[in-house]
C-alpha cells in the first residue's frame, strides 16, 4: 500500500539525553493514488460538502472519498461528461461541478442527483443559461462566482438564485479568488493570456450582498491559489491575494495595503519564485506554502520563512504541480495534485520524548527496560546503552550512561538511593551514585525484572524463571515452593504491597500473595478453587501489573486479555478490551492520575481510560509518543504524578496536570449508504437518499435483507475507528464494531430505530448519532386488521348461523304448532266423533249380542284412550307450552282428578325458581310422561294413601321425585306378574332425554320414581 506514513516534529534535532521542551504541533503524511481506490492520479479540485465528506475533481469523473472507499461518478450518473476541471460547494450544500467544455452541472450529494446548470436555474438566470462558463470561484462560506456569457454572475443561494454583478473588462476576465465575506478578485487582461497587462480588482459587497467600491492594482499576475478551510480552526482575518508586478516585485495584499517583499530575477517564471501555487494559512504563524508547513505571518515572503515540515521529504512527487488545497473539518489539510491525494495532518504536541534523537525522520530511540523516579533524577535501565540519570522534569542529562551488560528492573531504596540489575548482579547505590552493595546471582541465572525491598535490607526478586531472594548473610537463594511448584518457573513481572501490607506477585502463571519470606500464601488464577466460598478464578493467568484504587478495586494489567477490574472480596471481575476500545490485549502497567484515568502502555499505543465514563483515548506516534509499543517493566510514576513509558524507541513523558481531554471539534457521522434486498429479487436496491431525507426503511415480509454504510469524517486510520450500534427495543447494550457496514436480517415485527455512534482515534465521540427508522411490517395474516376482519368473518358466521338456526326452529314450531292444530282439529275431531258414537251405541248395548256388546265397548275405551293420547301429544308439539308452568299445570290435571277418584292424597312440591323455565318438546314430553307412568303405576299397583311429587334443581339439571307410601314390591317380580310395558318405555324415554331415571321399591316401603334430566334452556 502505497499510503505511508512519515512523521516529522516542529523542533529542531534532539540529541539523547539532551533537554527538550514541548514541541507545539507534529505533521504526518499519508499519499492516496490508484492503489488506493482513485480513478486517476490527476487531481484538479477538492471540495468537502456540508456533511463532511470530500469530492475530488478528475480527468475520469466527479471522486466521493469517506475515508475509506473511494466513489466515482461519471456520465453514467448524470454528469454532462466525464473529465471534470473544478468541484465547488454552495452555501446551501450543492455541488457545481465545472467541466472542461464550460459546461456546469449541479450534483446534489445526498441523493446524487444531478442536473445541468440550465435546468437548475431556469429562467432565473439573466445570462444565456446554456453558454459555457468561462470561470469560477466560491468562498469557503459557500459564496459562488462564474463568468458566463460575458456577464460576472453571482450565487449565493437557491432561494436568492443568480445576480448579475456590473463588471467592465474590454479583456479576457479571470476568477481568481473569493473572500469568506463573498469579496471577489477578478483579473482583466487586455492581451494575450500569457504575457498580456494583467488589472486585479477586488468587487466589495456589504453585509447584505450590495455592491459597495473596487480596489485596483495595475499590471500584476497572480501566482498563489489561497486553497479552502472547513475547518473551525480557520483564521478570521483574510490572507489577501499573492501576485507578481512587471517590475520584478511580488506583493500581497491582505486589506489593500501593498507590501514590498523581494526582486524577482525572472517575472516569467512566477510560479518558481513563489515556491508553489498554494498559500493557506493555518494558525497565526504557520502557513502551507505548497508542499510545505512554513513560520510566517500574511505578507511574508515564502523563499525567506523557515519551513518546519515538508511533505517532500516522505513524498517528492509532491513537489510538482500543486492544483488545489483544502483544510477539513477535523483540520486535516488535503493537497490536490498531478500524482494523488496527500493528507496532512497536524496535531498538538502533549509529550515529552527522551533519551530519543529526532534527527531522523521517524526518530530513533533508545531500548528502555527499568525506570524508577527518586527524588528529582529518572533512573533508567537500558537493554544495552547503559544505567542513565535524568532530571525528572526536564529530561537534562545528569549522568551518562554507564556500561551495563542486561540492565533490567529497578526499585528506590526508601533513602534516596536504589537498587537496579545488571546482568547476573543486583547493585545498590546510594543517593551520591556511589556503588556501595553488589549480590551476585548464580551463573545461569536470568536476569532479574522485579524488585521487593524487605526488612533487614533483604530483597525478593522476581526473574523469568521463578523468585529470588537476596540476603546480606547468605547471598542470593533461589525459593522453592512445594505447594506451588507452578511459580518455580513463571515469569515474575511485579513485585508490590497492596493497601493491607500483602505481597502480591504479577506472574504469568497467576495473581500470587506470598509472605516476607517469598512463600506462597494465595493464589488467584484460571483455575483456582474458592477459598472460604469467594471465587478465586481470573479470566487469565497472565497478569503483568496491578494497581489498587482509593475504593479497594484492583486493576489488573494482563498479556492477553487487556484491563481487568477486580474485586478481591468477591471475586467479581469485568474484562475490558478490544470491544471496548482498547488497541491491543497485551497491557504492560496501569497508573492512575489526579483525575481518577488510567494510564495503560500497551503493546500498540498509549491508552488514558476513564472508569467513569469507559472513555478511551488512544496514543500512537502520529501524537508524539516515541513508539507504539512499549516494554513490559519500562514503566513508572513519579511523586508529582508525571508517568513514564519506555519502549525500543526512547522514553515517552507525560504530565496528565498538562494533558486532559482534547477540546477540538469531533467529527460527525454520516450515512454513506443504504441498501436493501427485496424478496425474490437478486437485485440490491439502493435506500440511501430516501434515509437521508428521513423516511425510514420498510422491510416487507420475504424481504431478505437490510444494510447500513457509515463513516466518521475524521479521516484517520479506519482501524483506530470505532462503531456502535443498537436498536432500541431490541438491544439492551450497544454493539461495538470496527467494520463500518452492519447488516440486518430476522428482525422482529413492528417499529424500531437504529441507532449508530462512533468514537475516534482519540476516544472522542461523534459530534452526532444517527438514527434510521425502521419498519418491519407483519404479513397480511399476522396484522391487526387482519385479526378484526377474521373475527368480524367468525362474527358475521356464527351472526347468519344463529339467525339460521333461529329461522330453523321457528319453521319447527310453526310446524309443531301446525300439526298440533291438525291433530286437534282433524283427528281429535273424528276420535271426538267416535266417542260420542260409541257411546251412543252403548246405550243401547242390551240388545246387541254379548259379543258385539263387549267390541263396542273396547272401542269406546280405546277410542277414549287415543284421545287421551292425542291430547298428550298435541299437548307437547305445541310452542306454547314450554314452560315448566304449562308441565306442572298438565300433570295436576291428569293426576288430581284420578288421586281424588281413588281416595289418594297427591302434593307438589315445587321450586317456583322453575317455573319460568323452558324446556325441549322432547324433554317435556318424557318428563311429563314419566310422571304420567309413574302416577299410574302408583294408583294402580302400590295400594298408597298418599303420593308426593318434588320438582326442583340440582346444580344445572332438573330433578323429578314421584315417591309413595304403597306396599313396595320387587320390581322383577311386578315386571313378570304384570307383564306391562310401563317401567320399559320410562327407561327408554329417559334414554332419549339422556337423563338418569331410578326407580327404587322395597316391601312395605313403598315406590319412588326420580328423573334427573339435563340443563334446561
Amino acid at each position: 500500500m502505497r499510503a505511508l506514513l512519515a512523521v516529522l516534529l516542529l523542533s529542531t534535532g534532539i540529541r539523547p539525553a539532551s533537554a527538550q521542551t514541548p514541541e507545539r504541533y507534529i505533521f504526518s503524511v499519508r499519499h492516496y493514488g490508484t492503489a488506493e481506490g482513485l480513478p486517476q492520479r490527476n487531481i484538479a479540485a477538492i471540495a468537502q460538502d456540508p456533511r463532511g465528506l470530500l469530492w475530488l475533481a478528475t480527468p475520469m469523473g466527479l471522486v466521493r472519498y469517506d475515508g475509506y472507499t473511494f466513489v466515482n461518478h461519471t456520465r453514467a450518473d448524470g454528469l454532462s461528461m466525464d473529465p471534470v476541471k473544478s468541484v465547488l460547494c454552495d452555501a446551501d450544500g450543492m455541488l457545481w461541478v465545472w467541466h472542461p467544455d464550460g459546461s456546469v452541472d449541479i450534483f446534489d450529494p445526498r441523493s446524487a442527483s444531478c442536473r445541468t446548470l440550465k435546468d437548475f436555474l431556469g429562467d432565473r438566470s439573466t445570462a444565456r443559461a446554456d453558454a459555457p462558463v468561462l470561470g469560477m470561484r466560491a468562498s469557503d462560506t459557500g459564496i459562488l462566482f462564474y463568468w458566463q456569457d460575458g456577464q460576472l454572475m453571482r450565487y449565493r443561494n437557491a432561494q436568492e438564485g443568480p445576480t448579475r454583478i456590473p463588471w467592465n473588462c474590454e479583456g479576457l476576465t479571470e476568477l481568481f479568488r473569493v473572500e469568506r465575506n463573498g469579496d471577489p478578485w477578478c483579473g482583466c487582461n487586455k492581451g494575450r493570456p500569457e504575457n498580456g497587462p494583467r488589472e486585479l480588482v477586488r468587487l466589495r459587497f456589504n453585509a447584505d450582498g450590495e455592491q459597495q467600491d473596487t480596489f485596483r492594482i495595475p499590471d500584476a499576475f497572480v501566482i498563489a491559489n489561497s486553497g479552502h478551510d472547513r475547518s473551525a480552526a480557520a483564521p478570521v482575518a483574510e490572507q489577501g491575494l499573492y501576485f507578481v508586478r512587471s517590475s520584478g516585485q511580488v506583493w500581497s495584499s491582505p486589506t489593500g495595503v501593498l507590501t514590498e517583499m523581494n526582486d524577482i530575477q525572472d517575472p516569467a517564471v512566477p510560479r518558481a519564485h513563489a515556491n508553489g501555487v498554494v498559500r493557506m494559512p493555518l494558525t497565526e504563524d504557520l502557513w502551507m506554502v505548497n508542499s510545505t508547513v512554513r513560520r510566517m505571518h500574511a505578507g511574508d515572503d515564502a523563499l525567506k520563512a523557515p519551513i518546519l515540515f515538508d511533505v517532500a521529504r516522505a513524498y517528492p512527487e509532491v513537489a510538482y504541480v500543486m492544483n488545489d488545497a483544502l483544510r477539513d473539518r477535523a483540520g486535516n489539510i488535503w493537497l490536490a495534485g498531478e500524482f494523488g491525494l496527500f493528507k496532512v495532518t497536524m496535531r498538538p504536541d502533549h509529550f515529552q520524548r527522551w533519551l530519543w534523537d529526532s534527527t531522523l525522520v521517524a526518530g530513533v530511540g533508545m531500548n528502555v527496560r527499568g525506570m524508577t523516579v527518586v527524588n528529582d533524577r529518572l533512573h533508567v535501565n537500558t537493554q544495552s546503552s547503559g544505567y542513565w540519570t535524568l532530571d525528572a522534569r526536564s529530561g537534562a542529562v545528569a549522568q551518562a550512561g554507564r556500561r551495563t551488560i542486561y540492565g533490567l528492573g529497578m526499585i528506590g531504596d526508601g533513602a534516596g538511593g536504589t537498587w537496579r540489575s545488571d546482568n547476573l548482579a543486583v547493585i545498590h547505590a546510594g543517593p551520591d551514585g556511589h556503588e556501595d552493595r553488589r549480590y551476585t546471582c548464580e551463573q545461569g541465572e536470568p536476569g532479574v525484572w522485579s524488585m521487593l525491598l524487605l526488612p533487614h535490607d533483604r530483597l525478593l526478586l522476581g526473574t523469568e524463571d521463578g523468585m529470588l531472594v537476596a540476603d546480606p548473610s547468605t547471598g542470593v537463594t533461589r525459593l522453592v515452593h512445594a505447594d506451588h511448584p507452578e511459580l518455580d518457573d513463571a515469569s515474575v513481572w511485579q513485585i508490590q504491597r497492596d493497601t493491607q501490607g500483602r505481597i502480591l506477585c504479577c506472574t504469568e502463571r497467576g495473581l500470587f500473595a506470598v509472605n516476607d519470606e517469598g512463600l506462597v500464601e494465595e493464589q488467584w488464577s484460571e483455575s483456582a478453587p474458592p477459598v472460604n466460598g469467594v471465587p478465586h478464578q481470573l479470566p487469565t493467568d497472565a497478569i503483568r501489573y496491578f494497581l489498587e484504587d482509593s475504593a479497594g478495586t484492583f486493576w489488573l494489567a494482563t498479556a492477553t486479555q487487556g484491563l481487568i477490574r477486580w474485586h478481591r472480596s468477591t471475586g467479581r471481575t469485568r474484562t475490558i478490551g478490544v470491544r471496548e476500545g482498547l488497541p491491543a490485549t497485551s497491557i504492560h502497567g496501569v497508573y492512575a492520575d489526579d483525575a481518577g484515568a488510567l494510564w495503560l502502555p500497551t503493546d500498540n499505543g498509549l491508552v488514558r481510560y476513564d472508569p467513569r465514563s469507559g472513555m478511551v483515548h488512544v496514543y500512537k506516534t502520529r501524537d508524539g509518543i516515541t513508539n507504539d509499543e512499549f516494554n513490559r517493566i519500562a514503566n513508572t510514576q513519579g511523586p508529582d504524578g508525571r508517568l513514564y513509558f519506555g519502549g525500543f524507541n526512547g522514553i515517552t513523558v507525560v504530565d496528565p496536570h498538562a494533558l486532559r481531554a482534547s477540546s477540538s471539534t469531533t467529527s460527525e457521522l454520516v450515512l454513506t449508504g443504504a441498501y436493501q434486498q427485496e424478496r425474490d429479487s437478486a437485485l440490491i436496491t439502493d435506500r440511501t437518499a430516501t434515509v437521508l431525507s428521513g423516511e425510514p426503511i420498510t422491510l416487507y415480509p420475504g424481504d431478505r435483507f437490510i444494510a447500513v454504510d457509515m463513516a466518521l469524517l475524521t479521516y484517520d486510520d479506519p482501524a483506530l475507528i470505532r462503531y456502535a450500534w443498537r436498536i432500541d427495543g431490541i438491544d439492551q447494550e450497544w454493539n461495538r464494531q470496527v467494520e463500518p457496514h452492519q447488516r440486518f436480517t430476522n428482525l422482529p415485527y413492528g417499529e424500531h430505530v437504529l441507532r449508530i455512534t462512533a468514537v475516534d482515534a482519540d476516544g472522542r465521540s461523534s459530534a452526532n448519532e444517527l438514527t434510521i427508522p425502521i419498519v418491519v411490517l407483519r404479513p397480511v395474516y399476522l396484522r391487526w386488521w387482519f385479526f378484526v376482519l377474521c373475527a368480524l368473518v367468525v362474527a358475521a358466521l356464527v351472526y347468519v348461523l344463529v339467525r339460521y338456526r333461529v329461522q330453523q326452529l321457528r319453521r319447527v314450531i310453526h310446524v309443531r304448532d301446525r300439526i298440533a292444530m291438525d291433530l286437534h282439529d282433524e283427528v281429535g275431531s273424528n276420535l271426538s266423533g267416535i266417542v260420542l258414537f260409541s257411546t251412543a251405541v252403548k246405550n243401547h248395548a242390551g240388545e246387541l249380542p254379548a259379543k258385539a256388546a263387549e267390541m263396542l265397548h273396547r272401542i269406546s275405551d280405546n277410542s277414549t284412550r287415543a284421545m287421551e293420547s292425542m291430547n298428550d301429544i298435541v299437548w307437547s308439539a305445541n310452542s306454547r307450552h314450554d314452560h315448566l308452568t304449562d308441565v306442572l299445570d298438565r300433570m295436576r290435571a291428569y293426576a288430581q282428578p284420578l288421586c281424588e277418584a281413588a281416595g289418594i292424597d297427591i302434593t307438589f312440591d315445587v321450586d317456583h325458581a322453575l317455573l319460568q323455565r323452558k324446556l325441549g318438546m322432547e324433554e317435556r314430553k318424557s318428563l311429563y310422561l314419566i310422571f304420567k307412568e309413574a302416577v299410574h303405576n302408583a294408583l294402580k299397583h302400590a295400594q298408597c294413601t298418599r303420593i308426593e311429587v318434588t320438582l326442583r334443581p340440582v346444580y344445572r339439571r332438573v330433578e323429578l321425585v314421584v315417591a309413595d307410601n304403597g306396599t313396595g314390591m320387587q320390581l322383577d317380580a311386578v315386571t313378570m306378574t304384570l307383564g306391562g310395558n310401563g317401567l320399559g318405555n320410562m327407561q327408554r324415554r329417559a334414554k332419549e332425554i339422556h337423563a338418569e331415571l331410578e326407580h327404587r321399591a322395597r316391601e312395605g316401603g313403598g315406590t319412588t320414581v326420580v328423573l334427573r334430566m339435563a340443563a334446561w334452556r
